[in-house]
């Protein structure tokens, strides 16, 4: 099993007064609003890397998961 870690930077602007906002925002709405709405912003590089089986629990537990997302892989 082979996994990809993708890090994605993003660069917004946006009126101050959308900022308390912004943090309530899922991915996806924030997409929409640079696209189509109040803000303006570029995704001008990303980095990818593998990641090796003894790390990933580790890179799960940092985005937040329990570590088993990927479990089902491992299980053949």
């Amino acid at each position: 099993m082979k996994i990809r870690k993708i890090t994605l930077e993003v660069t917004i602007l946006l009126e101050r007064c959308d900022e308390a906002r912004f943090s309530t925002l899922s991915l996806a709405e924030i997409a929409q609003e640079m696209d189509d709405g109040a803000f303006i912003g570029a995704m001008p590089s990303h980095l990818s890397e593998d990641v090796p089986l003894d790390r990933l629990e580790e890179e799960l537990l940092a985005l937040g998961n329990d570590g088993s997302f990927f479990d089902y892989l491992r299980e053949d």
